[in-house]
């Protein structure tokens, strides 16, 4: 499989940029994209979802999760959600987007009962799509959804998804 040819599709400048974000050389970048583009197409839709033990203290529960989409792209992130008075809540939400099992967009956010919900548009050279976070239901689930793409040697490859990793009220 000639992996040169999607190497060469994306300018030395947005590898860089990438391989900043990724905390690695573009170099680097592009050796260990071209060594997972070798698995082509079997790389592609693998949905695995994590959720770590919740922890509960007073009012609060915090638990930790992450999503596989490709073998390659993922997000992680931690969320700290929080009961008050008149049956509302809050939650404190940090999430970051996995390349090749490295941060390459991170962002912090807090939803509430009367903002359940946030929407982000990323596009970062070979990655791009619209996620959507949300916390759901009388059981207080995180929901995740949207549209990633990945940059692959047969063009832009792009999945679907609807993943709900687990519930605050058991």
């Amino acid at each position: 499989m000639d992996t040169k040819a999607i190497l060469n599709s994306v300018s030395a400048e947005d590898w860089s940029k990438l391989a900043k974000l990724a905390n690695m050389t573009p170099e680097e970048l592009q050796s260990r994209y071209a060594a997972a583009m070798q698995d082509f197409p079997q790389m592609l839709r693998e949905i695995s979802v994590t959720s770590g033990v919740g922890e509960a203290s007073n009012d609060c529960a915090t638990r930790t999760f992450e999503i596989s989409f490709f073998k390659i792209l993922g997000i992680r992130g931690t969320i700290r959600l929080c009961t008050v008075p008149g049956g509302h809540w809050t939650a404190q939400v940090e999430v970051c987007l996995l390349l090749l099992g490295e941060s390459v967009w991170c962002t912090k956010f807090d939803l509430s009962s009367r903002n359940a919900s946030i929407c982000f548009n990323i596009d970062l050279f070979l990655v791009k799509g619209d996620i959507c976070f949300g916390i759901v239901g009388e059981r207080l689930c995180l929901n995740i959804r949207g549209r990633l793409c990945l940059w692959t040697i047969a063009g832009w490859q792009c999945e679907s998804f609807n993943e709900t990793p687990f519930c605050i009220v058991p």
